[in-house]
Order: structure tokens, then C-alpha cells, then sequence
């Protein structure tokens, strides 16, 4: 369905459109334009960014990424809500098979759910330098065997380690 919206500025491609106009095509943005808006098009406000990605994240609302599926969906609504189009679900150094559980759920969300903005998952850890890991635990800390990267990486989606 061709839909068309305006906002008083657009903002795209390093530069603002004034009196911006988006014809939307079955929800990508087929066109974008300034100048005379077309009659039956949307008022979306002041300002129209483009979405927000993360490639960080360990959760929102009161949730991380490894409480669940319900809490990464919560998560997701809430990123979402506020311009987050697109992220990665950041994980925390744990104990291996806890950590494949999580990819393992975190994958199953990713694929059961086509509109929210959870696009891969970052594995912050466990292979992270004992000196520079940051509020990860010392005791989760291993050194990156070739099997056992291979093993998470086919447990999910791993955009990012």
C-alpha cells in the first residue's frame, strides 16, 4: 500500500528538507521529497528523523536481553518507541551453557518476531582482556578456543563479538 506523510523538516542524507514529504511503499520509503505535500498525506510532526541503530545495548524498560523472551520483547517495544529501528541484544560473560541458552532464546525472538528492531546479537564477552573487562566477573573470562567460538556462533544470530 503506497502511503505518503510530512513533517515541517525532514531530515536525511545529511541535510534538512523543509516542508518534507515521504511516499511510503508497503512500509519502505519509496520516495522523499520537499516542496508542495500531497493532498492525502499524514502530518507526522515537527521533525522526521531516520531510525536510530544501536549496536550496544543490554536492555531497557527495566529489562536486560538475557531475562527472557517476554522481557526482550519489552525491550524491543521500548527502543523502538523512542526511534531505535534497528539494534544488537548485548549479552554479558556467563557461564557457557547459561550463555548458549540465552543465544538460544534470543535467536528464537529474533526470528518469531518481523517488526521489531532486534536484528543480532552481541556477545560482550566472554572474551574480553582480564584488565580491561569491566563489571564482567574475572572467574567467566576465557581465552577464544576455535570450538568453542564456533559453537556459539552456530548456537544464534552473533552479529558481533
Amino acid at each position: 500500500m503506497m502511503s505518503y506523510f510530512h513533517a515541517d523538516r525532514i531530515v536525511i542524507g545529511g541535510q534538512v528538507l523543509v516542508g518534507g514529504w515521504l511516499r511510503s511503499d508497503d512500509g519502505w520509503i519509496g520516495e522523499i521529497g520537499s516542496g508542495k505535500v500531497p493532498s492525502n498525506s499524514h502530518y507526522l510532526g515537527e521533525l522526521l528523523l531516520p531510525g536510530f541503530v544501536d549496536i550496544h545495548c543490554h536492555g531497557g524498560a527495566g529489562h536486560s536481553f538475557t531475562d527472557g523472551a517476554a522481557a526482550a520483547q519489552e525491550v524491543a517495544e521500548f527502543h523502538l518507541h523512542h526511534g531505535t529501528t534497528s539494534m544488537l541484544a548485548s549479552t554479558v560473560s556467563t557461564a557457557i551453557p547459561e550463555l548458549i541458552d540465552q543465544i538460544h532464546e534470543l535467536a528464537a525472538h529474533i526470528t518469531g518476531c518481523q517488526n521489531q528492531p532486534i536484528k543480532g546479537i552481541h556477545l560482550e564477552g566472554p572474551f574480553l582482556s582480564s584488565e580491561y573487562r569491566g563489571a564482567h566477573k574475572e572467574s567467566l573470562l576465557r581465552e577464544p578456543e576455535p570450538s568453542l567460538v564456533a559453537q556459539l556462533l552456530a548456537a544464534g544470530p552473533i552479529s558481533m563479538v
